[in-house]
């Protein structure tokens, strides 16, 4: 394994750098999660959206649902 390269850790800070950009795109993404329960403790239902290059499904928990769309027709 390389040795962890500490200057390109540092650009974590830098929203207009890619990594920048990345880190806090996942940053917001773990505190969502961690807010909404259909995220941590939820059922799981995959559906057809009618689009072979959609993956879609819902997280139900009580009375939170979230509907969640992965395109992965590369546009």
């Amino acid at each position: 394994r390389s040795p962890f390269d500490w200057k390109q850790a540092e650009n974590r800070w830098d929203t207009a750098s890619i990594t920048g950009r990345v880190y806090n795109g996942i940053a917001r993404l773990i505190t969502l999660r961690h807010q909404n329960p259909a995220f941590t403790r939820a059922d799981t239902d995959i559906f057809d959206p009618g689009n072979d290059k959609v993956f879609a499904y819902f997280r139900v928990h009580e009375n939170h649902t979230s509907l969640v769309c992965a395109n992965f027709s590369g546009e």
